[in-house]
């Protein structure tokens, strides 16, 4: 601080303009030095509210800069003090305001890959697995055709019947878990992605599940000649967790596909067509029988 004060005063009593623009760069230098040391000491707190403060903070106080060498150019008449004022409103605008449309901007953009990856494997790899699911349930009677003819308000209806949904059978329970087991290579990439682009709520929800996957694995490691669901039913908590998965598998298709109708039409209508084509391929999976 004090050494900021003696550049002042050298700004104020040097008549050199040579002298004068190299005091205005230093002090430009100092204020963007300032500026980085604060945000990163910032940084270390892993507090996202902390960190929309340190903007607030640094956005508010470098017009307050500017206001005081406005005011020393008031009171002194020195009109280089107008070129020290504009350093904070350059950095404003040049660090803070720039850097917040590129953050919006990535964000869009993240979000577009994401729906784009989860349109890929939802085409490809897990498209079996949303056939089994859906052939599989008694309630609510939801077809890929009717999903495809479906408005939104439709789709969201069958969104929330979901949380209420029953299968046709143990067997056809069993289908979909197994369709879970012969997917565990999807998801164990999608959890990837979603590491590597800092998506937390999906790492959260693969690491669920894939723990799930899991535990069926190993049950039919163990018992090759057993279904999983058999055992399932004797043990009310692993039943509620198959029901989850199940359930959860339904609304990220249904929420996905309301996301894309809202947005992506064009989207939808391949994903749809894809399914719809597999249908007549007579990929859908076979009809279950009365849930005992």
């Amino acid at each position: 601080m004090v050494r900021l004060f003696r550049l002042l005063g050298r700004l104020l009593l040097n008549t050199d303009r040579s002298e004068r623009q190299r005091v205005l760069a230093t002090v430009r230098q100092w204020i963007n030095a300032g500026i980085s040391y604060f945000q990163h000491r910032l940084s270390a707190f892993k507090i996202k509210k902390t960190a929309h403060y340190s903007h607030i903070i640094v956005i508010v106080s470098l017009p307050l800069l500017s206001g005081f060498f406005l005011y020393l150019e008031h009171v002194t008449h020195y009109e280089f003090l107008l070129h020290a004022a504009a350093i904070p409103l350059e950095i404003l605008v040049g660090a803070i305001l720039v850097e917040q449309y590129l953050a919006v901007s990535e964000k869009v953009r993240r979000a577009r890959q994401l729906m784009l990856i989860k349109s890929c494997l939802f085409r490809t790899e897990l498209r079996t697995l949303y056939l089994t699911n859906f052939g599989a349930l008694d309630y609510p009677k939801i077809s890929l055709f009717g999903i495809s003819e479906a408005g939104v308000d439709q789709l969201k209806a069958w969104l929330l019947e979901v949380d209420n949904a029953r299968y046709r059978s143990s067997e056809a329970m069993e289908a979909v878990v197994m369709e879970y087991v012969n997917a565990y290579p999807a998801f164990n990439r999608f959890l990837e992605w979603a590491i590597s682009n800092d998506f937390e709520r999906i790492f959260h929800d693969m690491i669920m599940l894939m723990h799930y996957i899991h535990d069926a694995q190993l049950f039919k490691s163990l018992h090759p000649d057993e279904m999983f669901i058999s055992k399932a039913l004797e043990n009310p908590e692993l039943m509620q967790r198959t029901q989850t998965v199940l359930t959860d598998g339904l609304k990220s298709f249904l929420k996905f596909c309301i996301e894309l109708k809202e947005s992506e039409p064009d989207v939808f209508s391949m994903l749809m067509d894809d399914f719809q084509a597999s249908d007549r391929l007579k990929l859908e999976p076979q009809k279950f029988g009365t849930l005992r």
